[in-house]
């Protein structure tokens, strides 16, 4: 009697062991994404105080023109030139219809995800091919992640494999797919602008090192990314 109560009670502790085991492991895994999580934060947090130095530098010596202001300058230049040439053709049409194009490409171009998906320095450590539908950007944990187009948030979730996810829909056929962020910073249904910050680099999901893993679909089909980067 004795001996089975003893043997019973050894399987009861076998058991707690292992128990605490998992649990121990599970606490571990979390607080380190927990540490990664501050540390992109404070990345994060480092570079607004360093976008905030440099404002207050350009407050002081003039903050440069934008670069559509520049096409729209140019562009008034050429036709002001132009009237003085030939002052007797009334050119206010062509005016008004080169300012519509120019505005209608600069729509179009909104929407089309031609810009690199990250801020500051970056190394593509994986490129696409038919086993890999994306692009990888190995890059310092905490770097601002952009959005490669305007668009609105189709999904903020969390994968098993990607771990954090953010895919945005483009409104033209096109979506975009960023994966293994740190952080998140916008919920589905938000309207995000080309070029906003949408999260940062992580290491969440199956992931070895922090980086931004990227696709571009267009009509359900993954293409190489790079072919629109300009």
């Amino acid at each position: 009697m004795f001996k089975t109560v003893l043997i019973i009670l050894v399987i009861l502790l076998l058991i707690l062991s292992v128990y605490l085991l998992v649990v121990n492991n599970k606490q571990s895994i979390k607080i380190t994404q927990q540490e990664s999580d501050i540390e992109a934060l404070n990345v994060y947090v480092q570079s607004l105080n360093d976008k905030l130095k440099n404002y207050e530098q350009d407050s002081e010596i003039g903050v440069a023109i934008p670069k559509t202001q520049q096409i729209r300058d140019l562009l008034d230049n050429y036709l002001r030139d132009r009237n003085k040439r030939d002052s007797g053709i009334d050119i206010s049409i062509s005016t008004e219809e080169l300012r519509e194009d120019l505005e209608e490409f600069q729509l179009r171009q909104r929407f089309i995800p031609n810009q690199i998906p990250i801020k500051k320095d970056f190394v593509v450590s994986q490129s696409f091919s038919e086993n890999h539908k994306g692009i990888d950007y190995a890059a310092q944990l905490g770097a601002e992640v952009v959005a490669a187009a305007s668009g609105v948030i189709k999904s903020n979730y969390e994968d098993k494999y990607f771990g954090n996810v953010i895919i945005i829909d483009h409104l033209n056929h096109y979506i975009t797919f960023y994966a293994h962020l740190a952080r998140t910073f916008h919920q589905e249904g938000f309207f995000v602008e080309k070029g906003q910050v949408i999260g940062l680099v992580g290491s969440t999901g199956f992931s070895k090192y922090p980086h931004l893993h990227y696709e571009v679909i267009y009509r359900g089909e993954n293409f190489n990314p790079e072919d629109l980067i300009e």
